[in-house]
C-alpha cells in the first residue's frame, strides 16, 4: 500500500488523533494538525487538518492550504528581507 504522508508528519498526526480521543465524553473536542501529504502524480501539497470528536463519533477535515502557506513563507521572507536591509543600511532614505 503506498502512503501519501511523509515519516516525518506521522507522529504529530497519531497524536492529535490520540489527544482528541483522550477522555471522550459529550463535550465535543477539536484538535487541529498541520502537514504535507503527497498526491497520488507525487505533487507535494501542504493540508490544514481537523478532527472533530464528540462521544463515540469523529469526523476529519483536510483542508489544501499550499498557495496560502506560500504566500505567508512569502511575506515572511519579505518582512525579514526588510527588516535586515533597514537594520544594516547606515543611512535610509524613505520616500
Amino acid at each position: 500500500m503506498k502512503t501519501y504522508v511523509p515519516a516525518e508528519f506521522l507522529a504529530a498526526i497519531r497524536h492529535k488523533v490520540t489527544e482528541g480521543m483522550t477522555n471522550l465524553n459529550s463535550t465535543k473536542k477539536i484538535v487541529d494538525v498541520e502537514f504535507d501529504m503527497i498526491t497520488a502524480k507525487g505533487r507535494t501539497i501542504s493540508i490544514d487538518a481537523k478532527g472533530i470528536f464528540k462521544g463515540a463519533k469523529a469526523l476529519g477535515l483536510l483542508q489544501e492550504v499550499t498557495e496560502k502557506k506560500k504566500a505567508g513563507d512569502a511575506i515572511s521572507e519579505t518582512k525579514q528581507n526588510t527588516s535586515s536591509f533597514m537594520t544594516t543600511c547606515p543611512t535610509c532614505i524613505l520616500c
